[in-house]
C-alpha cells in the first residue's frame, strides 16, 4: 500500500509541475508587469500576496508580477530582500517546507528577472488553503536566488491545483 500511495503522490506532484509549467508560460493569456524596472501594478501584487498568504518585509522590493487566470489562477512574483530577511519571509508567510539546496523548480521566473548561478540556488513547495476566502487550495513553489549574497531575489508561483 505504501508504494501506491508513493507512486501516487509523484504522479500527483508531477502532473501539478507540469500543469504550472503549461500555465506559467509567457502565453496570449498571461498578464502582469515584467522586471524591467517598471513599477508592478500594486493591485496585482496585492492580490497575488493576498492569494499565497505571502508576507513580504520591510526589506521587500518587488521586481515584477504576473498572473495567469482561466480555469486555474497563477500568479508569478520576484521579490528583492535583504540578506537576513529571506528566513523572516518564509517564517511570517507560514512556509511548512525547509528550503533544500539546488533548483527543483523548472517553471518560468517573471520576465525580466533571470536566474543567477546555480550553486546559489535553492527551493521548496508547500500547500495551502487559499487566503482570499475560495475553498481551494494553493500550492506555493519559492525559489530563493542568493547569487548576489547582499540582494537575494525570491521568487514565488502561488496557483491552484
Amino acid at each position: 500500500m505504501t508504494g501506491r500511495f508513493r507512486l501516487l503522490a509523484v504522479w500527483a506532484l508531477a502532473t501539478a509541475t507540469i500543469g504550472a509549467l503549461v500555465a506559467c508560460d509567457s502565453g496570449p493569456g498571461r498578464e502582469g508587469d515584467v522586471g524591467n524596472g517598471a513599477e508592478p501594478d500594486q493591485a496585482l501584487v496585492e492580490e497575488a500576496l493576498e492569494f499565497g498568504r505571502i508576507v513580504l518585509p520591510p526589506s521587500a522590493v518587488v521586481l515584477g508580477a504576473e498572473t495567469e487566470k482561466g480555469i486555474d489562477l497563477l500568479y508569478c512574483l520576484a521579490v528583492r530582500v535583504a540578506p537576513g530577511d529571506v528566513d523572516r519571509m518564509l517564517s511570517d508567510s507560514g512556509f511548512t517546507a525547509e528550503l533544500e539546496p539546488g533548483r527543483q523548480v523548472f517553471m518560468p521566473t517573471v520576465a525580466g528577472v533571470e536566474l543567477g548561478n546555480a550553486d546559489r540556488i535553492a527551493s521548496a513547495q508547500d500547500t495551502i488553503r487559499s487566503g482570499n476566502g475560495a475553498e481551494r487550495y494553493v500550492s506555493r513553489v519559492v525559489l530563493v536566488d542568493r547569487t548576489d549574497p547582499d540582494a537575494p531575489v525570491v521568487h514565488l508561483w502561488l496557483f491552484t491545483t
